[in-house]
């Protein structure tokens, strides 16, 4: 799922494309704003919308539809409402196309100062009877415990977990009730990520960050091999956000290169 996180000043209107074929200029309340059609050889791409700066109220990404053609229909949505302090309280995923079903839904809950103390999601599969809540609580604006409960028809599952600081920069690891680390953070003294690790059984996928927060490796097992994927020749934008992206693999020591990506990123002028 995209990160509001990787956008600085106002976005409005974010759309990300591999390989784009054509654009055309429509508008978005009175807005002019970039159209991005894809490629027939590429099929998706995606949509920010913000109500007003810094405050995106929407995502959908897009497919292709069908084998030829430039038509695309939605692959996945979300929608985030907010108080009027512009804290978010919910969050709706909409991960059937075409379809007002809710398949997952995040609610947030603030103390009296405005800090975050509680979140809640339930995800809720249609095609089966599956139903997993997972309950975050913070403390100081920090998450410090999880509990997650699963129920597959009669079967309930629960998993707790801590989380632990390491430094004074944000930094901390997550314990599960076994034992057993799951991930680690990583934060410079300034706030920014440096690197996050995730073990998921047994395996550990590593992801590093450069010097404006975005990523520029990832160690992915694939195969029973560890693949590494390098994000780099980064071009930014004035508001620091980057418009052009070249992605590689390295296999045996050997760069590859992999994919380009390009974004197109309209701001607001009139407020």
């Amino acid at each position: 799922m995209p990160s509001v996180a990787e956008f600085k000043g106002d976005v409005v209107l974010c759309e990300e494309n591999e390989y784009s074929l054509a654009r055309t200029e429509h508008y978005v309340s009175g807005v002019p704003v970039t159209e991005v059609i894809v490629n027939k050889n590429v099929g998706t791409y995606t949509l920010y919308k913000a109500d007003k700066p810094g405050v995106i109220s929407e995502i959908t990404r897009y497919r292709r539809k069908g084998t030829g053609g430039l038509d695309a229909e939605p692959d996945y949505r979300l929608r985030a409402l907010y108080d009027n302090s512009d804290r978010i309280i919910s969050i709706d995923y909409y991960l059937v196309p075409g379809s007002e079903y809710v398949s997952l839904s995040r609610l947030y809950t603030y103390d009296s100062e405005g800090k975050i103390t509680k979140s809640i999601s339930k995800n809720s599969i249609p095609s089966n009877t599956s139903t997993i809540t997972d309950t975050y609580y913070w403390s100081d604006g920090k998450m410090y415990s999880s509990l997650t409960n699963t129920n597959n028809g009669t079967r309930s599952i629960n998993v707790k977990k801590e989380y632990s600081t390491i430094d004074g920069n944000g930094s901390y690891k997550v314990v599960r009730d076994d034992g057993t680390v799951e991930s680690v953070k990583l934060y410079n003294n300034r706030g920014m990520i440096l690197s996050e690790e995730n073990t998921v059984n047994g395996t550990a996928y590593i992801t590093k960050y450069n010097d404006h927060g975005f990523v520029e490796s990832e160690m992915l097992p694939e195969y029973g091999d560890a693949i590494v994927m390098k994000y780099s020749d980064y071009v930014y934008d004035s508001h620091g956000n980057w418009i052009k992206r070249k992605t590689s693999r390295i296999i045996d020591g050997e760069e590859i290169p992999n994919v380009l990506t390009e974004r197109v990123i309209t701001y607001r002028t009139d407020l």
